[in-house]
């Protein structure tokens, strides 16, 4: 279930009525700085050669380890009072 209330944006300073992440910043502001930071992070790489890039990704990719984590988390056993 979804909490929809009246945020008043910290960063644009208008009121919205949305769904909340309690980070008191509205829907569209958050895309717009998620957006700026994925450029940022971008333009970080192009001044990397080939190799130093395919070197990021193979980290990331080893960092990710999916299959790691959901086995983790299958083995967990949760119980609920």
């Amino acid at each position: 279930m979804a909490l929809v209330i009246d945020v008043i944006c910290e960063v644009c300073g208008r009121t919205k009525r949305e769904v909340t992440d309690h980070s008191g910043v509205c829907q569209s502001c958050r895309a717009e700085i998620a957006q700026k930071k994925r450029n940022v992070h971008l333009a970080g790489l192009r001044g990397l050669t080939t190799q130093q890039r395919l070197e990021v990704i193979e980290a990331q990719l080893y960092d990710l380890d999916a299959d790691r984590r959901l086995r983790a988390i299958e083995m967990t056993n949760v119980q609920y009072a």
